[in-house]
């Protein structure tokens, strides 16, 4: 008689626990996502063309992001440890390390505007992050390092953009 509850009690138990087991979205009470600002892909893609960034491949992956802080990030950036993984020439490089920071911050929050770009110099490839602050400035994430900077020093450093995927 037993054994014809079973299934009954297991499906109220997982119930139960569901709401236990959604995913935290944040590391504490302290990191919170704030001051966000609706973009929709278009005004991604002018953000960069702003900067005088023209990617040859533009991909969205959803229409709409918000923006999101640099002292957000940062404190996102201190408690991930994306950068403290071993670099392996064509195993574990920087696209790997870039798609993986971009992985873990859409656990977190995948509507910001934070994303992927692929830039190219002479015979050189890297991969890196991006985010798009409330002015629309776009900053660098470099993930094997945590390094933010500002877009323009790879504009001044002769990289072209290839493909950015937000």
């Amino acid at each position: 008689m037993i054994k014809k509850y079973i299934p009954i009690i297991f499906l109220i138990g997982l119930v139960m626990l569901l709401p236990s087991l959604q995913m935290d979205t944040s590391f504490d009470d302290n990191f919170i996502f704030h001051d966000l600002n609706e973009l929709n892909s278009y005004d991604i893609y002018l953000a960069f063309q702003k900067q005088e960034v023209y990617p040859i491949l533009f991909i969205s992956l959803d229409r709409w992001k918000y923006t999101v802080e640099w002292e957000e990030i940062k404190k996102f950036l201190e408690r991930n440890d994306v950068d403290e993984s071993w670099y392996i020439p064509e195993h574990h490089d920087c696209d790997d390390f870039a798609f993986q920071l971009f992985g873990d911050i859409i656990k977190f929050n995948g509507d910001i505007a934070f994303g992927v770009l692929i830039i190219y110099k002479e015979e050189c490839g890297h991969a890196l992050n991006f985010f798009i602050d409330k002015n629309l400035s776009i900053w660098i994430v470099e993930p094997q390092s945590d390094a933010i900077y500002p877009i323009r020093r790879l504009i001044d450093g002769g990289w072209n953009f290839y493909c950015v995927i937000v």
